[in-house]
């Protein structure tokens, strides 16, 4: 059997490693959502998406109807925000 002293004991080996683990944890996760929400808001690329060129359609074109974003350099020089139309030619 074991005795009061012993389940003390081990209830305080338990304790002592739950900390730590508790504050490493709430710190990444901490450190994760900030980061998260500060590149939110930072222009990135986009890109322009394009549509397969077949036989059909030998022209490179462009996902229609799509908006885009594209910065340049490392501190997001000359941001541009972009809408791409709709890809289908009118005709008067």
């Amino acid at each position: 059997m074991t005795s009061a002293k012993d389940q003390s004991r081990s209830s305080v080996r338990r304790r002592g490693w739950l900390l730590p683990v508790l504050s490493i944890v709430l710190t990444f996760s901490t450190l994760i959502t900030l980061l998260e929400v500060t590149l939110r808001f930072l222009p990135v690329a986009s890109g322009l998406r394009t549509l397969p060129v077949t036989a059909d359609a030998p022209v490179l074109r462009y996902t229609p109807d799509r908006e885009f974003v594209y910065s340049r350099d490392w501190n997001f020089n000359m941001t541009n925000r972009g809408r791409i139309n709709s890809g289908v030619p009118r005709h008067s």
